[in-house]
């Protein structure tokens, strides 16, 4: 034999020199290999040696002389199989195991009794782990481990030559395998050169490949360099893929046949796909359009609501609190105070249908408190009794005082954070009464009269800060009085005392024959003034009557001031209280 099966079935064309290339048997070395065999085995039937199928065949054959030897080839036992030595003549005696049959390799046939990953197949000599095996593939495998299985033997996992399993996918179908059988498994020849582990590194490399290149230009971003971008108009492509996200439209500039595009050249920008409001023109050929991209780097910008708790590290917590909400409580606690001190929701007052003499009903509202701190909240509407003492709950009584006088009564809500509770007093501060709660806070909510035992009847108007209450039955307080005179006098209106209200008037006046008469009212804030044609709000002619509803603020006691004069004998003046506004 000029080779041997080693030589003919080396890894590369030069043994051990893997830049050579990939080693192919030629048939001609095979068939020189073979005979080779041919004539071994020829040679060794011609000196008498004998072939046997099992190790029982063998032992019960005691014919040949001492020294003589012989094959057994067959054995369902594979360890069985292999080149016997006689002992003793001819006749007696016994045979003993030498070595291995002298095949360098043995070739099986795969013909799809198994399954892709469970393979069955048959030779004709029995395998063992001496001899190298060679088949052909008949399905490809599609998991690991895969099994192999030998003249139905016992199944062997298929190894590659490092000793791991094989991929999935890592033998193909007429796919030619060569092993060697070792213990329970069957190792490959090599580490699995297949078509799957080549596309898998291929796979790799290609990825690697484009990941070195986005790094690159994303690199190039961060070092405010300009990534820059070619390709080839055909008068019909719109769309353009970039090789990097430029994050805005203004981080973009586009020339084309050298000449720099405006904003409006672009149609949008969706991530790395840039489409162009028109075509530009070309053969698809020439690289006409250069497209420029950098000057900023995008910040990845969490999803919404994606961050929680979690991703604050505990430590700082406490600090972060302190940095940020802090200072923001006690901004946001400003703005709202500054929002709600000017507002109220709810809390309308109005005669109790039942006992209206002395109840009040208080509807549900919500208002802060008269220093600014606490929210005073009704959940539900109440009813209070202005004739009884305070006790919470409604239809309770409701006065912070000793006892209930006639005069203004003024109706609150108090509240110390975790009760609230309306109330009334003769005080426009009532927390110098002696039913007040202690370490509760107030705020005025509106005020009423009460004359001769009974509140007077009224109804409001507004639910907001400002309002306004009408007195169901007005109030005379003036009657023609006939000794007003020139002079300025002080007159009190049946407004509530203590605050300084707009009060809401009807002022009257008569003159006897002359010239008439002017009637000046005003505030006792304003200035005084003479009454005339500039500033009178009621005239009248010779031996006439006239009227007009005004609306003057009044001091802390309730007080306005009227003046009048004319050429008439000034006498008659009326005041008719209806009402009042109030800002709480």
């Amino acid at each position: 034999m000029a080779q041997t099966a080693r030589q003919v079935f080396r890894d590369y064309n030069v043994d051990g020199v893997a830049s050579s290339g990939k080693k192919k048997p030629g048939k001609r070395e095979i068939r020189a290999l073979l005979t080779g065999y041919e004539a071994a085995i020829a040679s060794f039937l011609a000196a008498g040696g004998k072939i046997y199928g099992t190790l029982a065949e063998l032992g019960s054959d005691l014919s040949p002389g001492q020294n003589s030897s012989a094959w057994v080839i067959n054995d369902p036992v594979v360890g069985n199989n292999g080149i016997y030595k006689k002992i003793g003549t001819s006749g007696s005696g016994s045979w003993i195991r030498m070595s291995d049959l002298p095949f360098s390799f043995i070739i099986a046939s795969d013909i799809g009794d198994g399954t892709a990953n469970a393979i069955k197949a048959v030779t004709d000599i029995p395998v063992s782990e001496s001899a190298l095996v060679w088949f052909t593939a008949f399905r490809a495998t599609t998991a690991s481990p895969v099994t192999i299985s030998f003249n139905e033997g016992d199944p062997l996992t298929i190894k590659t030559n490092s000793g791991n399993d094989i991929a999935p996918g890592g033998i193909g179908a007429e796919m030619t395998v060569m092993g060697i059988r070792s213990a329970a498994t069957f190792r490959l020849v090599s580490d699995q050169a297949s078509a799957a582990v080549l596309a898998a590194a291929e796979a790799a490399a290609e990825a690697a490949a484009e990941s070195a290149e986005d790094a690159a230009d994303y690199a190039a971003l961060a070092r405010n360099d300009v990534v820059v971008d070619e390709f080839a108009g055909d008068g019909s492509q719109v769309a353009f893929t970039l090789s990097a996200d430029p994050g805005t439209e203004n981080n973009i500039q586009i020339i084309i046949g050298g000449v720099t595009q405006l904003k409006t050249s672009i149609a949008s920008l969706s991530g790395t796909t840039l489409t162009l409001a028109e075509a530009p023109p070309g053969d698809g050929v020439i690289k006409n359009i250069n497209v420029r991209i950098g000057y900023r780097i995008g910040v990845n910008v969490p999803a919404n609501a994606s961050v929680g708790a979690a991703q604050i590290k505990t430590s700082e917590a406490a600090g972060i609190r302190t940095a940020l909400d802090a200072p923001s409580n006690a901004a946001m606690t400003a703005a709202i105070a500054a929002a709600v001190a000017n507002g109220v929701s709810g809390l309308k007052v109005s005669n109790n249908a039942a006992d209206a003499a002395n109840d009040i009903d208080v509807s549900a509202g919500a208002v802060l408190s008269e220093d600014g701190t606490t929210m005073l909240s009704l959940s539900a509407g109440v009813t209070k009794r202005c004739d009884a003492a305070f006790a919470a709950g409604s239809g309770n009584g409701g006065n912070f005082d000793a006892s209930v006088v006639d005069g203004p009564i003024h109706l609150f809500v108090i509240g110390n954070g975790a009760n609230t509770y309306a109330g009334n007093s003769a005080l426009v501060n009532p927390t110098t009464a002696p039913n007040f709660p202690p370490g509760y806070k107030y705020k005025r909510i509106g005020s009423i009269l009460r004359a001769s035992g009974v509140n007077r009847a009224f109804h409001q108007y507004g639910n907001g800060r400002d309002r306004t209450i009408l007195l169901d039955s007005p109030v005379v307080n003036v009657n023609n009085l006939a000794s007003q005179g020139a002079l300025a006098v002080s007159r009190s209106l049946a407004v509530p005392s203590g605050l300084g209200l707009i009060s809401i008037a009807t002022y009257g006046i008569a003159s006897s024959p002359g010239a008439g008469d002017d009637l000046y009212v005003s505030s006792l804030s304003q200035a005084d003034l003479t009454p005339g044609v500039t500033n009178a709000q009621v005239r009248t002619l010779s031996s006439s009557r006239a009227t007009a509803t005004l609306e003057i603020p009044t001091d802390a006691n309730g007080q306005v001031r009227t003046r009048q004069s004319g050429g008439g004998s000034q006498e008659f003046l009326t005041i008719i209280t209806r009402g009042w506004k109030d800002s709480i």
